[in-house]
């Protein structure tokens, strides 16, 4: 099992989902037949991307902007569409090329239902 951690822009979330929903054949709206997701808004800073603004007859320079970390167990099989399908989603909504985000791949060793204790892939499934 993987787990697919992505920091992306928040305007790219409906767009990743439509293209999980491709990827995996399922209808958005019911997100059944693709992975179940944990969407979170985070702020985040990147490497070397600023903003300054003026306020007040003071200069400021704004360094942390709004982001949407998603979530996502897999099967390890799963683990390259679901990465294509958050790069096609977020290229599709054209953004400058410095601020599309980071996909982070991790090894997971257990899974556990909590409602009936069940365990491994078949609580992912």
């Amino acid at each position: 099992m993987k787990k697919i951690e992505a920091v992306v822009p928040q305007k790219t979330v409906s767009s990743i989902r439509a293209e999980l929903a491709k990827a995996f054949k399922a209808d958005v709206e019911r997100s059944k037949g693709y992975p179940a997701m944990t969407f979170a808004d985070v702020d985040g800073k990147g490497l070397g991307h600023t903003h300054p603004l003026v306020w007040g007859g003071q200069e400021f320079t704004i360094d942390i902007f709004p982001k949407t970390k998603l979530e996502i167990i897999i099967l390890a099989a799963d683990m390259e569409k679901v990465i294509g399908a958050i790069i096609e989603g977020v290229r599709a909504c054209n953004l400058d090329n410095k601020h599309q985000g980071k996909i982070f791949v991790f090894d997971i060793e257990e899974a556990i239902r909590v409602r009936d204790g069940k365990r491994g892939e078949e609580v992912i499934k």
